[in-house]
C-alpha cells in the first residue's frame, strides 16, 4: 500500500513520469504521517499498528493461525488456533447454501472468509494463513498488507 511509486522510482529514477513523481510525493507524505502516528504512544484509531517481533515473542497469544483446504467438490475446511496451542479447533462444511465450489481459488477464499466471520479473534494482532492455493494467497496479499 502506497509503495508502487517508490518501486517505480527505484526502477526508473530520472525517467519517472511527472504523474508518478507527484504520486511519489503523495505516498511519501502518507508514509511520513503514518510513521509519525505509529511512533506516538497511546494514539487511538490507528488502522494498522506496528507490531514488533519482540512483542510477539512476549505475547504469542497475539498470533492466530488458520490452515484451510478447499481443493475439491466435496466442501471446504480449516483448523485454527493460537500459535502456541497444542490442540487446534476444526471446521468442515460441504458446499451448498451461500457457499458454492467454483475453483480451489474461490474455495480457499471462502474458507478464509468463513473463518474471519465466525472464528477470528479481533484481539489478535497477526493472522497467519496457510493455504496450498498460491493464487488465493496472491489475491489476499495483493499489495494491500502492511
Amino acid at each position: 500500500m502506497h509503495i508502487r511509486s517508490w518501486w517505480l522510482y527505484v526502477k526508473y529514477r530520472t525517467r519517472l513520469s511527472p504523474v508518478w513523481r507527484h504520486k511519489l510525493l503523495i505516498d511519501t507524505k502518507w508514509w511520513m504521517n503514518k510513521l509519525e502516528a505509529w511512533s506516538t504512544k497511546g494514539v487511538s484509531g490507528i488502522e494498522y499498528p506496528i507490531v514488533s517481533a519482540e512483542d510477539l515473542m512476549l505475547h504469542p497469544e497475539c498470533i492466530s493461525m488458520v490452515v484451510s483446504d478447499a481443493s475439491g467438490p466435496d466442501g471446504f475446511g480449516y483448523y485454527w488456533g493460537a500459535i502456541n496451542d497444542e490442540d487446534f479447533s476444526v471446521y468442515a462444511k460441504t458446499w451448498g447454501g451461500t457457499y458454492e465450489f467454483i475453483s480451489s481459488h474461490t474455495g480457499e477464499l471462502q474458507a478464509l472468509k468463513h473463518y474471519s466471520e465466525f472464528n477470528f479473534d479481533p484481539g489478535c494482532k497477526v493472522l497467519i494463513w496457510i493455504t496450498d492455493c498460491l493464487s488465493a494467497m496472491f489475491t489476499v496479499n495483493k499489495g494491500r498488507c502492511l
